[in-house]
């Protein structure tokens, strides 16, 4: 959800649409018709202060918060442009003023009798009073703004620079927060990558540099140093492995046209993140799968990545990016 040049991803949500938001490809553009944020240990402050304020400055006109731990509900309605505190009615309903028709019980949530796990819940959680109008359904989801859409970038300093909204929708991985090899995956290796290009850019290096010890950043400088020096002979390699894949695309899949970005065509040194970048045209449908079986027998150190020139799915910094760089193969 959007407010201004701040994104916030709330537990549960209810929107309405125009005029007060539009939902947009990746998020929520302008406030909700009502937010809930559920209480995690640790979280207390950052639910009940900081996003409470930022949601009054941005006109979310209802404010839940669930506390599990206390059993507890509470309603803050904007007013004014403050929250106040609004207590359910002598029936013990709950009815926001932002959603008509939309009827909270509060105290049915917190039951624990055998029935209450039953669907439906009856008596219900919550429920809509009343004749609705006829077709309000949810509307096309409009573009704006999505991953990739801007490049990544981050301006890396001593002391913290801010990020844009329009930065992080682009550079943000989806919230699929995952682990293996030893590694949290979050997004894949890219979103790692920009994940922590986001974190140095926003907490600054003098605070980062905190982590380690010195002497373990000269060392890793030292073996950086080093890879600089080598990074003719791995870019020979990398090229030579990018024709053997152009070869096998062109010989088994009958793919006529291919190309090269990223970092192998940039002239900065490969680093720990690079991969071989491919470029195809008219790629065989349905043989996803066996491709990427195929390329990863080749190689799986590096990466190579294959992207559909002509594919809805190629974000607008690749498609820039093949527009401007690429090295036909």
């Amino acid at each position: 959800m959007r407010l201004g040049n701040n994104g916030f991803t709330p537990d549960i949500l209810l929107f309405l649409g125009p005029p007060r938001n539009t939902l947009r490809e990746y998020y929520l553009e302008g406030p909700a018709e009502m937010v809930i944020e559920v209480l995690r240990p640790g979280h207390e402050y950052a639910d009940r202060i900081i996003k409470r304020d930022y949601y009054a400055a941005g006109g979310v006109p209802e404010y839940v918060i669930l506390n599990p731990a206390r059993k507890e509900i509470e309603f803050w309605r904007l007013i004014n442009g403050k929250y106040e505190g609004m207590a359910p009615d002598p029936s013990g309903c709950y009815r926001p003023q932002s959603v008509p028709g939309l009827v909270f019980l509060p105290n049915n949530l917190w039951r624990e009798d055998e029935d209450w796990y039953r669907w439906p819940h009856d008596p219900p959680i919550v429920y809509i009073e009343g004749t609705q109008p006829e077709g309000r359904r949810l509307r096309e989801v409009e573009n704006g703004l999505g991953w990739g859409c801007l490049p990544f970038n981050p301006q890396l300093q001593l002391e913290p620079v801010p990020i844009s909204f329009e930065q992080y929708i682009s550079w943000c991985p989806e919230a699929k927060f995952e682990f293996w090899d030893g590694k949290p995956q979050i997004g894949g290796k890219e979103g790692i990558r920009n994940l922590i290009g986001m974190l140095l850019m926003t907490f600054g290096l003098a605070d980062a540099l905190k982590v380690l010890s010195p002497v373990e950043w000269v060392s890793a400088l030292l073996e950086t140093e080093t890879l600089r020096q080598q990074d003719a002979q791995r870019k020979a390699v990398w090229w030579d492995l990018a024709r053997q894949a152009a070869t096998l695309l062109r010989s088994k899949y009958g793919v006529t046209r291919l190309g090269v970005i990223g970092d192998l065509v940039k002239p900065e040194p490969l680093n720990f993140w690079s991969e071989i970048t491919l470029v195809v045209w008219d790629l065989p449908d349905r043989k996803g799968y066996e491709i990427y079986q195929d390329l990863s027998n080749l190689s799986q150190e590096p990466e190579i990545n294959l992207i559909e020139a002509e594919s809805k799915y190629a974000t607008l910094a690749q498609q820039q990016s093949i527009s401007q760089f690429l090295v036909e193969i």
